[in-house]
Parts: structure tokens; C-alpha cells; sequence
């Protein structure tokens, strides 16, 4: 079933983004012809394939490790994000936001150190997925902000491209 729901959410993403880009004004980054196909290939793509690698990894991650688990290894995500950010140069090194973050971030792993069914494989793809989402998300701040585009026309442009890669 999450192969499923994931095809299904970007489909319907598709399908609406396409009627609301020739019904209404909302869209006005895909209107105002913003995206050029350079910007296409080497921007959206990116994302959209992140994007792509985070959702079938993080819903495969569910035939290994319960919910619950993956709620708080998900709970996680702003170590390997701020850790990109920083390398990628779009966060300023900061050794109080770090301890912060790892801080809240230990205390969450010292809480599901007594997970009765833990999986090696199920946290492996679940910190893939978590990963691959911090890419997509250092994506989007590096090259859409220069772009200027409003999250409906992001979507109009990622989604089909997500559920092409999907299929992959």
C-alpha cells in the first residue's frame, strides 16, 4: 500500500496543480514562465529525485521498524540537516545551535534504545530516507529562493516529476 498512496499523492498533486495553473491565477511562477529548462534539469530534477528516494525509502522503512520508531528516528532529522546546511555553506557554524540540536537529538535516541523489534535494515533505510529528505529540503533553500517560486508552482513542477521517478 505505500507505493500506492505515494503514486496516488503525486498523481493527484499533478492532476491539480494542472487544472489550478488553467483555472486560477494562483500559480504565477509557472504563468510568469520562471522555470527555464536549464533551471528545470538542474534544479528541479534534483529535488524531485531526492524527493523521490526519501518517499519509497521512508515508506519501505515500515516493513522493518514500527511507527512509533520511525517517528523518532524521523525526529532526528535536524543532525544530518544542519550538518549539509553548514557544509553546503547556507548555515552559519554555530556550536551552541549544535550542541542544541544534538542535545534534543540524543535524548530522542537514548528514548528508543528499548525498541523490542529493532531492525539494522528498517533504521538504515530510515536514515537513508532522512538524508535523502535533508537534500531535497538544502535543494529547495539553495536554487528555488532565487527563483521566486510560490509552493503551489513548485509543486506543479516536481510532482509529475517525482511520479515519473517513482516508477523508475
Amino acid at each position: 500500500y505505500p507505493f500506492l498512496l505515494m503514486v496516488l499523492h503525486m498523481s493527484i498533486s499533478t492532476v491539480f496543480t494542472q487544472i489550478l495553473v488553467r483555472t486560477s491565477s494562483l500559480l504565477s511562477g509557472v504563468t510568469e514562465g520562471r522555470v527555464s529548462i536549464r533551471d528545470y534539469l538542474f534544479r528541479i530534477v534534483p529535488m524531485a529525485s531526492f524527493n523521490a528516494i526519501g518517499l519509497v525509502l521512508g515508506n519501505s522503512a515500515y516493513k522493518w521498524i514500527s511507527l512509533s520508531y520511525i517517528q523518532m528516528i524521523k525526529a532526528c532529522t535536524p543532525i544530518p540537516l544542519l550538518v549539509l546546511s553548514i557544509i553546503v555553506g547556507s548555515e552559519k557554524r554555530s556550536l551552541a545551535l549544535f550542541v542544541i540540536v544534538c542535545t534534543v537529538s540524543f535524548g530522542i535516541i537514548l528514548s528508543s534504545v528499548g525498541e523490542l523489534h529493532f531492525s539494522l535494515i528498517g533504521f538504515i533505510i530510515q536514515f537513508t530516507a532522512i538524508i535523502s529528505d535533508s537534500f531535497r529540503m538544502i535543494i529547495m533553500e539553495l536554487f528555488m529562493k532565487d527563483l521566486k517560486l510560490d509552493t503551489l508552482s513548485l509543486l506543479y513542477y516536481s510532482a509529475p516529476t517525482t511520479l515519473s521517478l517513482i516508477h523508475i
